[in-house]
């Protein structure tokens, strides 16, 4: 019994088998969790350590380049990167994909604990840092307040806020940036403390020694057991400054109050921020991985309208971005696709069929095989992602092909009047072989793209991969099985149809006779052109020819970016001072170009916000952010594009940048209107970075300055920034070892009285009243007006170990000197590196124009060049998709090989693909795009559907040879008439499936609009061409035979291409 028998005789049975899978996929779609992006965990992990107080030269010396030296001999470690700056130091591992980061993470771990005597004393424990895109912020709110300053209230903000919104499910942590926690000042007064003979480290001691909490372990008292404890800590500020710290010189006692201030009072900030024009502290919420980021983000706000209302202080707390708008909005828009696209499919059967009945038959494929998919996406524990959204807009269009061809063959029996079971039975055995071999042929292509690409790339081509071959696999399935059941469950044959009834009957019938007339005259003229085309083969070859030498052009002068830029809606503006300008100067310039900000944008402008300054913890420099006092960050978000003007974030860009120019101080400044988290994601928000390593900073310097020059002056870039090159002006004490030495001053006392003046020590933790925190630190250092010019710093005293004050002068000199700013290496050499952005201008054009330039510069033998940036990550990806596109090749070549039994055929199909090439390159170009990623990602997409019409087209010839007799050229005839109505179908139901991705508007079209345009471009010209070329080269392929049958058609004298049975 066939397989259509089979299912025509079962219906039930099959119809509750997909009935119940229909339901799993719906159950499926309730429970999978939204987000951007597929779970990536990037190969890479991240030691931070911070230093406080010291340049980025000691910190390049004594923390990141120990730390370097131990884990480059971790197993798996590709690169090696690090970033020094003051007081912070970051060293990033970069692994081979598929490390194991937990087990690369307690080898760190062991490593640093070999070195962990070689470290300074002084620092912060390491952190270890994993990069987890499912962990990334999903909301960023902004506390203000109309009650004094924000920062008075970090304890209620804290207690408030924080607290609150750390328990809501799926939050995963709350983060405060930049907090300036209450801290209890002991600000010292230099003459008083010196009048008294005493020094800053006996203060210091004294505080530390009286302000303790002991256990001192139990004592049994009749029967009882007392634990025994010595509170000793302060339980007022009045207790602190009563506190005796030493003796006078007269031998009176001498308390705290007597040599200090103390006061209670906000942490001093490094960095400034502002939300809507008012100071604001910055909260960043972090869902768990797995968590659904549509979900966090309302609770997150349904959390922020409660307790606004009830915050004291004036306390309000504002959302500055959230990242499941933009989920949520690219989702919407991906869906309506998806629907809008089933029903184009749609659409596009009945048009051919022109039978409700049969279109139903085809149209219940789409969401017969899309609710599988989402069964295995919930069962494999995926999300639904922007990039299984586009897998699924992709899919509407193929899942359709193998009912159709499945239906069109049981229908054009049940019209030559056999039964419903034998028109099921027959009909899919004709096609059965050729819908298996399509199938797996499309499998095949997604296989190398799932499992061979790597970074970032590989797990969404592997999500996108499954997706499609879910998708695919189940349309088999449907095919198969549901198809047969229904047309012999639903069709009718002549003998059953129905004459027409009434006036608009009668009309629908003329219509549609007059319809299938016109096909028929169309799949005659086909067959008699294909007939042509193989008895005038040179004639096909030589135009095939000329499409690939246009291909070729289109190649050469067409140019390649990595990824299309979709509109964010975020327009950010990152700014440098001249080194060394203070955070209130650089607030000053940030909150012009808010002002300016404001004014471009007018009324399509949703909120704006400034920081300025260095953040507090610093792994800003961990993605790429500039640390220090003269650095700024404006920000921006417009409405929805539904919203707006019509205005672009990269047109509000180029009219920001006219008038940056003009602002005093402003010395370097960047606009990204790139998704932030987007470019995170994907490595570098920067199109274009230029490394220029070597050891001497001198000469990395001056030929960072010559790099800079160079990409300057060519053409397309724009925005070109030397990063790494700034100098901080620092003063350094040279101590005079002899002279201290006989003075009994050693180096580390000296440097460590001068950090706790200058840069203040913090000596314990008051938990007393009179502070709004739990518990505050107190910090110990000079008053700041005896710390703001040289001539203080000489002047103060150091404590010698006799404990006798030495002024500084008399042992050690200060000098001007500079430092850099930050040191970043990578595989332990120093690099610098020029940034620019591409504008109006391919990229690789650019990258060739650099590389040339370059290659004219006189650098120093110890200095080399390397282009990064996304150049370099283009490169990488453009080398995976090649080897994924050879796969494919060569994986499609031996499925059709196995299907034919033979070698020859295989090839005769496989002459369609370089086509699909042919339609992208030309298309793109004449549409004026460039080719980028996306684009190649859709012609290795294109191959296996390029090659199902060949397999269609191949396999019926075969069939009619093999079961009716037929001559070569009356097998092309008659297969090209009756298998172009399901070829058109198929292609057209393709491309419409596309449409509304291309069609579509709104956040993020421009990835998927660039796919979909790239695909029906492939699509059309390869369909076009395979309906000929496909016959031409199976007569070459079957010359010997087909001579002979020439020779046999003219002894006869019959005409070999006008057979009787030609009719279709």
């Amino acid at each position: 019994m066939t397989l259509g028998r089979w299912s025509a005789r079962h219906p039930v049975l099959i119809g509750m088998v997909f009935l119940f899978l229909v339901l799993l996929g719906y159950y499926g779609l309730r429970q999978l969790p939204l987000d951007m992006f597929p779970e990536i965990e990037l190969p890479s992990l991240s030691v931070v350590v911070v230093y406080p107080g010291a340049t980025s030269v000691d910190v390049e010396d004594r923390v990141t380049r120990p730390i370097e030296d131990v884990v480059t001999s971790i197993a798996g470690i590709e690169d090696v990167l690090s970033t020094s700056t003051d007081n912070i130091g970051a060293v990033t591992c970069v692994f081979q994909s598929g490390t194991d980061l937990d087990e690369a993470a307690s080898d760190i771990r062991e490593k640093l604990g070999l070195i962990r005597r070689k470290l300074p004393d002084n620092i912060d424990e390491p952190s270890i840092l994993k990069f987890d895109v499912g962990a990334m912020p999903v909301v960023t709110l902004a506390v203000t307040t109309g009650v004094g300053d924000v920062d008075d209230w970090t304890e209620t903000v804290r207690v408030e806020v924080v607290e609150r919104l750390q328990h809501l499910p799926g939050v995963g942590s709350v983060t405060v940036t930049n907090p300036a926690p209450e801290e209890v000042r002991v600000d010292i007064d230099r003459t008083r403390l010196e009048q008294q003979g005493l020094s800053l480290s006996q203060v210091g001691m004294a505080i530390q020694a009286q302000n303790l909490s002991i256990p001192m372990g139990n004592l049994v008292l009749g029967g009882t057991d007392y634990g025994v404890r010595l509170p000793a800590e302060f339980a007022s500020l009045d207790d602190l400054r009563e506190l005796v710290v030493g003796a006078s010189k007269t031998g009176g006692v001498v308390r705290l109050r007597d040599v200090a201030r103390v006061s209670v009072g906000p942490a001093e900030r490094q960095a400034l921020s502002q939300f809507e024009g008012r100071p604001a502290q910055l909260i960043v919420v972090q869902k768990r991985s797995g968590a659904n980021v549509v979900d966090v983000a309302r609770q997150v706000q349904a959390e922020v309208e409660r307790l606004n209302p009830k915050l004291p202080h004036g306390l309000h707390v504002s959302v500055v971005s959230d990242t499941s708008l933009f989920v949520r909005l690219m989702v919407r828009a991906l869906t309506e696709a998806v629907l809008w696209g089933g029903v184009f499919v749609v659409g596009v059967v009945f048009l051919f069929l022109r039978r409700i009945r049969s279109s139903i038959v085809v149209a219940l494929a789409i969401p017969s095989s899309m609710m599988v998919v989402f069964a295995v996406l919930h069962f494999a524990g995926q999300s639904l992602n922007i990039i299984s959204l586009i897998g699924l807009s992709l899919a509407v269009g193929t899942v359709v092909d193998n009912a159709i061809v499945v239906l069109e063959n049981i229908e054009r029996h049940l019209q030559g009047g056999k039964s419903r079971e034998e028109a099921a039975s027959e009909g899919l055995r004709e096609v059965a072989g050729a819908v298996v071999a399509s199938t797996l042929t499309t499998v095949v292509v997604y296989l190398p793209l799932g499992l061979m690409l790597s970074g970032v790339i590989g797990p969404m081509a592997a999500q996108f991969a499954s997706v499609m071959i879910t998708a695919v696999t189940a349309s088999l399935a449907v095919s198969l099985l549901l198809t047969p059941m229904l047309c012999a469950l639903l069709l009718r044959g002549r003998a059953e149809e129905r004459p027409p009834r009434g006036r608009l009957g009668r009309a629908i019938q003329r219509l549609h006779d007059a319809s299938e007339r016109a096909l028929l005259a169309v799949e005659h003229a086909y067959g008699t052109a294909a007939g042509w085309s193989a008895r005038h083969r040179w004639v096909v070859l030589l135009a095939c020819a000329a499409l690939v030498a246009l291909t070729v052009r289109a190649v050469v002068f067409g140019g390649m970016n990595f990824l299309p830029v979709p509109d964010s809606g975020e327009v950010i503006v990152y700014g440098r001072l001249p080194v060394g300008a203070s955070t209130a100067r650089t607030a000053e310039v940030a909150r012009e170009v808010e002002r300016i900000l404001r004014e471009e944008a007018g009324a399509d402008l949703q909120h704006a916000y400034w920081r300025a300054g260095r953040s507090e913890e610093g792994t800003g420099i961990l993605t790429g952010q500039k640390e220090g006092t003269y650095i700024f960050e404006t920000g921006g978000r417009l409405k929805p594009q539904a919203q707006r003007s019509g205005m672009s974030p990269d047109q509000l860009a180029a009219r920001i940048r006219r008038r940056l120019d003009r602002i005093p101080d402003l010395v370097t400044y960047q606009v990204q209107t790139r998704n932030p988290m987007m470019a995170q994601v994907f490595g570098t928000t920067k199109p274009i970075a230029v490394e220029v390593s070597g050891r001497d900073l001198d000469r990395l310097r001056e030929a960072s300055a010559a790099v800079e020059k160079v990409v300057r002056e060519v053409p397309g870039t724009t925005e070109v920034v030397a990063e790494g090159i700034d100098l901080r002006p620092e003063l350094e004490v040279r101590m005079n070892r002899l002279r201290a030495s006989l003075l009994g001053i050693n180096t580390w006392m000296a440097g460590d009285a001068l950090r706790t003046a200058l840069h203040g020590s913090t000596k314990g933790v008051y938990r007393g009243a009179g502070i709004r925190a739990q518990e505050a630190d107190i910090v110990v250092r000079l008053r700041e007006e005896d710390r703001d010019s040289v001539a203080d710093l000489e002047a103060f005293s150091v404590p010698s170990v006799t404990g006798a004050q030495v002024r500084l002068a008399n042992v050690a000199r200060v000098e001007e000197s500079s430092v850099p700013v930050e040191i970043t290496r990578k595989n332990r050499a120093r690099r610098m590196l020029v940034t620019a952005y591409q504008q109006d201008r391919p990229l690789d054009e650019i990258a060739a124009d650099i590389r040339a330039r370059i290659a004219k510069l006189d650098l120093p033998d110890d200095v080399s060049v390397d282009l990064g940036g996304e150049l370099e990550q283009q490169a990488d990806v453009m080398g995976d998709l090649t080897l994924a596109l050879l796969a494919s090749v060569l994986l499609i070549y031996m499925v059709m090989a196995g299907q034919y039994g033979t070698l020859r055929d295989p090839l005769v199909v496989m002459f369609s693909v370089p086509f699909a090439f042919t339609g992208i390159f030309i298309g793109m170009d004449l549409l004026g795009r460039t080719i980028s990623v996306i684009s190649l990602l859709g012609l290795i997409m294109l191959m296996g559907i390029v090659v199902n019409n060949a397999i269609v087209l191949v396999d019926y010839i075969n069939l009619m040879r093999r079961e009716h007799g037929m001559t070569i050229l009356e097998a092309v005839v008659v297969s090209g008439r009756r298998r172009l109505r399901p070829i058109l179908m198929t292609m057209l139901a393709c491309m419409f499936g596309m449409v509304p991705m291309v069609l579509a508007k709104g956040e993020g079209h421009e990835m998927w609009q660039e796919l979909g345009t790239a695909m029906i471009c492939g699509l059309s010209v390869s369909t076009f061409v395979t309906l000929f070329l496909v016959p031409v080269v199976y007569c070459l392929f079957h010359w010997p035979q087909l001579r002979r049958e020439r020779k046999a058609a003219a002894q006869g004298g019959a005409a070999p291409d006008a057979p009787a049975g030609a009719s279709s």
